[in-house]
């Protein structure tokens, strides 16, 4: 029986540091992180290589692959959480992040060494985590989390939360899909990204057929505002979601992913809006 291999869309930012493994191993070659059928997971690439997180037997797995395309001894870690239901890693600023849901609670381990040891368990708890899936973008502003449900035939609500390490606090706790009757809406696939000094939330919005939607806030140091009503993406496409979210100065890109079961076939577009204005 051949071995079960993950194929993942890897949206990576290289952030080289000097003295450290300064060169990521050639893409073009396949290596293996994990045997385990079914092991999910993400991963990121920063100074030290790139990092792995997979959940394999329950337990969420850290792996660095070096410049030479294999596994570094010392860095390979378990996280202590028990059978996450969704899980995301990040890196910025030499910090990696890795945020998971347990329960009813968002776990968060941060590690500034590479993955070789990580901090005390950080902790969320948010009854409306029930069922969601997360995304997770980090920044200077700290780390920030959306969950929602990833079924574009069942929407949901869509929520946000920010965490700082320093210290460590969680804060700013958003309902995203809380909108005026004019304006309101469930949604799906929900992906976070910052533009400048915008968080935006981009996700599949119900209330406008599977058109792609975003809500958007101003990051404030008290308290974010966020905008009245969704802000729409400029494409004519039926989508059945965002896969992934990222930013060049004021403007947001979305990959969008759209199926058609009748002819069994499906295209991924990309869609872009400057958040400095409307």
């Amino acid at each position: 029986m051949k071995k079960g291999i993950c194929v993942l869309l890897i949206v990576m930012a290289l952030c080289i540091t000097p003295g450290l493994h300064s060169q990521v191993p050639d893409l073009e070659q396949k290596v293996d992180i994990t045997s385990s059928v079914g092991a999910t997971g993400t991963v990121v690439a920063d100074g030290y290589g790139i990092h792995s997180i997979t959940i394999v037997g329950g337990v969420p797995t850290h792996r660095l692959l070096g410049s030479d395309g294999k596994i570094e001894n010392g860095y390979t870690s378990t996280l202590n959480v028990l059978n996450p239901s969704s899980l995301q890693m990040t890196s910025f600023g030499g910090k990696l992040r890795v945020v998971m849901i347990e329960g009813n609670n968002l776990r968060l381990r941060e590690s500034t060494n590479g993955g070789q040891s990580w901090s005390a368990l950080a902790s969320y708890a948010a009854s409306t985590l029930s069922g969601k899936t997360i995304h997770v973008h980090s920044d200077a502003y700290g780390t920030h989390v959306v969950w929602s449900v990833s079924n574009p035939n069942s929407p949901g609500e869509i929520y946000y939360v920010r965490h700082r390490s320093v210290p460590d606090l969680w804060e700013f706790f958003q309902h995203v899909t809380d909108l005026s009757s004019s304006n309101s809406g469930t949604g799906s696939s929900a992906r976070v990204v910052t533009a400048g000094d915008k968080i935006v939330v981009v996700y599949r919005n119900a209330a406008t057929s599977g058109f792609i939607s975003s809500r958007d806030a101003t990051i404030g140091t008290s308290s974010d505002t966020w905008d009245i009503s969704y802000r729409e993406f400029p494409s004519t496409i039926y989508i059945n979601s965002v896969t992934s979210v990222a930013s060049i100065g004021n403007t947001v890109y979305a990959t969008l992913k759209s199926f058609d079961f009748g002819l069994d076939q499906g295209t991924t577009t990309l869609a872009s809006r400057d958040v400095s204005g409307n």
